[in-house]
């Protein structure tokens, strides 16, 4: 299952959990806490939201919904 890492207020998560919603796309939360980022966020250069998705890490909203289009609901069709 994919994972999304995430600020509670953040808009660029916001998209991007929206995004997985109405794609029917299944997914857990990790909130990340600013002053303790886990090593899957600061590994990607250390802002939310970051997906982990088979072992791959993906960051930047725009970049995170190309991938999701591209892999998962490509499956879909």
């Amino acid at each position: 299952m994919i994972k999304l890492y995430r600020f509670t207020h953040c808009p660029f998560c916001d998209t991007v959990q929206d995004f997985m919603d109405e794609q029917n796309i299944a997914y857990e939360i990790v909130l990340v806490h600013r002053e303790n980022k886990p090593k899957e966020v600061t590994s990607t250069g250390g802002t939310v939201p970051v997906i982990e998705d088979n072992g791959k890490l993906i960051s930047d909203s725009k970049k995170i919904i190309a991938y999701l289009r591209n892999t998962h609901l490509a499956k879909q069709t």
